[in-house]
């Protein structure tokens, strides 16, 4: 390793008018800083191998540059044994300036020596008579790597003076696309029809009588490696090397992954993937995401609108406003179906990086060079909606995440923040969670909730058209509804369906919303436009199954892949691990039929509305995908195809080991939890209580998702008896997330 004056760690500290040598303290520093970083490389690195024993020496030359001689004795399993092993490490080829122009430049510059001999015989290694080489140059040329007994082995070179001899058809038809822009038109195999070969100057030159017919020799299948480059020639118009034949488009395959993978809060570093180059990084990274949020469609909208728009109405008014003036607004929500419905809508976990374990102290996972903060330094404005059902922790990270980015000590970083949200809904969901810890949880009891501007829309616009029934929803909501024994309040008569027994209720609720389902059953309209509401994932399953059996059309049944990790002895009974089903996890058998709704359960691509939450119509199936049809949101109508994936159970102790369940993310839909289709409108809705409520605004939820008072039944199992006639349910809420004081 020998000193270089010209490194710019040594010439950036040079006073003016001084040299290298007149600071050999500096030109020793620097020499041993890289030395010594050379030995980590060699010596902990083993970039070469692994080292048994060296030694080395340091020696300063006249002109004062030092330069260091390296011996090592590598193990006995690292040691060079045959000319091959000598190819891997040394390469006596000039690289291609074309494919390696920094590499090429460096060995022109440093490793080239002469020239000398007849050349230039005054050059200083020329010695003796007849004058000669010291250093034995021009030397004789080897063709592949030799290695004699007790001496220096002698490595293979480029062949510079026979570029005419190693040229073949192939290559040479390489060379014609390079420089002939006519020629890269043409598949190889109908290369012949408009250039003719020459096989003394073993180039191709064009046809001078114009397009004729000619041929190649064909490639048959037994020939291996030369059968399957002649199936790659035979797509690739205008290749000009090997390279071009097998990185078809470049690195399109791994952008897409990356930008899948950016989508989730990952990267290609997270899966040991190849790296993108730092341009193409760039773009995907940063100016990918700023350039998505303007090319986002703006329609026109005017705030005079029909009945049936509310809150998200008015969201996509003050999108359409800003972004038709070329800014940038970020439109999020705290679950995909709400998401799905704003132009550029994604969820809050996604756009933000929000963390899955929350603490007082948490900060998103975005870093200040990233495309997301670039993108949330230029927001005009962002909207968050149903932030009625984030935790204020989540919340409170974005803050301190957005002042972070921004160097502004405001809320948010300064930034026009619009959150929306009904606290008369589903409250944020804490395992376990006592009254106290889930109201604690509420964006209300945020120091932030104190700086921010209130606004209220108080008309119900989904049940405008009734009057009455609009002010039973807000009494239900905040809990004015007139109730006996504490929390029991009736239901609407025209709108309650009597309990005789389960089975036979539970068939009335089901032909109520599902009329005429083997009839109707092939009509999309008709099916995502209505479904039954519960409070458990049980009632879900056991409605789903009997819906499914109802519908028309060949069952296909998909099993999951069940696996406990680090189970090495296998103490968990397959059966066992298929029997698990508990809330977060995707159910062991799936089972589906042409033109059922199933529902996401996972945020696979959110910015093409592939969200949690998001409904869709099974169009097909095939062993590995589903062919699946949107059918709620901006992006209805698109096709899709959902693959199985690895989930777990999000809560870690729920069972003494690690259960990974690998299955496709969706659930039939024609039956859903209340917290499941929060942010939903959906026409005609069956509230199902066979068990009742017992959280915070559920029956709220359940009760509001319709468009009209007729659309709606539910189904009451009593649990209590009163002297009043009615049917009576429970109806839980939590007076102080509604109360203005409650911070």
């Amino acid at each position: 390793m020998t000193c270089n004056p010209n490194w710019p760690e040594i010439l950036q500290e040079l006073l003016p008018g001084q040299t290298p040598q007149n600071r050999p303290d500096l030109v020793a520093r620097v020499f041993r800083a890289k030395l010594e970083d050379l030995k980590d490389q060699l010596l902990n690195k083993h970039i070469l191998g692994k080292v048994g024993a060296y030694v080395y020496v340091i020696e300063f030359q006249k002109r004062g540059l030092p330069h260091a001689h390296f011996l090592m004795i590598m193990k006995p399993e690292y040691k060079i044994t045959n000319a091959d092993h000598y190819d891997k490490f040394i390469s006596a080829e000039i690289p291609d300036p074309a494919k390696y122009p920094e590499l090429y430049q460096l060995v022109i510059k440093h490793m080239m020596h002469g020239p000398c001999g007849h050349l230039q015989s005054s050059s200083p290694c020329m010695e003796g008579e007849p004058r000669k080489c010291r250093f034995r140059y021009p030397q004789q040329f080897n063709d592949k790597t030799t290695q004699a007994d007790n001496s220096y082995p002698l490595s293979k070179e480029k062949q510079w003076n026979r570029e005419r001899d190693k040229r073949s058809m192939l290559t040479a038809f390489f060379e014609r696309n390079k420089t002939d822009l006519r020629a890269r038109q043409y598949l190889y195999k109908d290369f012949p029809n408009h250039y003719t070969w020459n096989a003394s100057s073993r180039i191709w030159n064009p046809r001078r009588h114009g397009s004729m017919t000619g041929r190649l020799v064909s490639a048959n299948p037994a020939g291996g490696e030369r059968y399957y480059l002649r199936l790659l020639l035979s797509h690739i118009s205008g290749p000009t090397c090997f390279e071009d034949l097998y990185t078809v488009a470049r690195d399109m395959v791994l952008k897409d992954i990356a930008l899948f993978l950016q989508s989730m809060g990952k990267n290609l570093n997270d899966f040991d993937l190849p790296s993108l180059n730092a341009a193409t990084t760039l773009e995907s990274r940063g100016f990918r995401e700023v350039q998505e949020e303007h090319s986002i469609i703006v329609e026109d909208e005017h705030l005079h609108g029909p009945g049936g728009t509310g809150k998200t109405f008015l969201y996509k008014a003050l999108l359409a406003n800003v972004r038709s003036r070329g800014l940038i607004a970020l439109a999020t929500a705290s679950s995909g179906v709400a998401a799905n419905n704003m132009p550029g809508g994604r969820t809050t976990h996604s756009r933000f990086k929000i963390p899955l374990n929350l603490s007082n102290n948490s900060m998103c996972n975005i870093k200040k060079q990233s495309g997301t903060a670039q993108l949330l330094q230029a927001a005009k404005i962002i909207i968050w909606d149903e932030a009625s059902m984030a935790k204020r922790q989540a919340v409170e990270a974005f803050d301190r995440t957005m002042q972070d980015i921004t160097g502004v000590r405001l809320p948010f970083g300064g930034k026009i923040m619009i959150m929306g949200g009904d606290f008369k809904q589903v409250l944020p969901v804490t395992r376990h969670g006592t009254r106290a810890q889930i109201v604690h949880s509420s964006l209300r009891m945020s120091p932030i909730w104190s700086s921010m501007k209130k606004l209220r829309l108080r008309i119900n616009m989904r049940a405008f058209t009734d009057p009455w029934f609009s002010d039973f929803l807000l009494r239900v909501g905040n809990g004015d509804e007139e109730s006996l024994d504490g929390n029991f309040i009736r239901i609407p008569d025209d709108m309650a369906i009597p309990y005789t027994n389960e089975n036979d209720s539970k068939d009335a609720l089901i032909d109520a919303i599902f009329p005429s389902l083997q009839t109707n059953g092939t009509d999309s309209n008709y099916i995502i436009s209505r479904a039954i509401l519960t409070t458990k994932n049980d009632h879900v399953d056991e409605i789903n199954d009997q819906l499914i059996e109802r519908f028309c059309g060949e069952e296909k049944v998909y099993y999951s892949f069940d696996e406990a990790e680090d189970d090495k002895n296998s103490l968990y009974p397959m059966e066992y691990l298929n029997s698990l089903n508990v809330s977060g996890l995707l159910p062991h058998y799936l089972r589906l039929k042409i033109g059922c709704p199933i529902i996401l359960m996972w945020n696979i691509d959110p910015s093409n509305g592939l969200c949690n939450g998001t409904r869709l119509i099974c169009r097909g199936f095939q062993r590995n995908v589903i062919d699946a049809e949107i059918a709620v949101g901006q992006h209805a109508g698109k096709r899709v195809f959902l693959p199985r994936i690895h989930l777990c159970p999000s809560e870690d102790d729920m069972f003494p080991f690690k259960l990974k369940r690998k299955q496709f993310p969706i659930r039939l839909c024609f039956a859903m939890t209340i917290n499941k289709a929060q942010g939903q409108t959906i026409p005609v809705v069956g509230v199902y209580l066979l068990d009742s409520v017992f959280s915070h605004g559920q029956l709220y939820v359940a009760l509001s998702r319709g468009i009209s008072r007729g659309t709606r039944k539910v189904l009451v199992k009593p649990t209590k008896t009163f002297k009043q006639d009615g049917v009576y349910t429970s109806n839980v809420v939590y007076r102080e997330v509604l109360s203005d004081d409650c911070i």
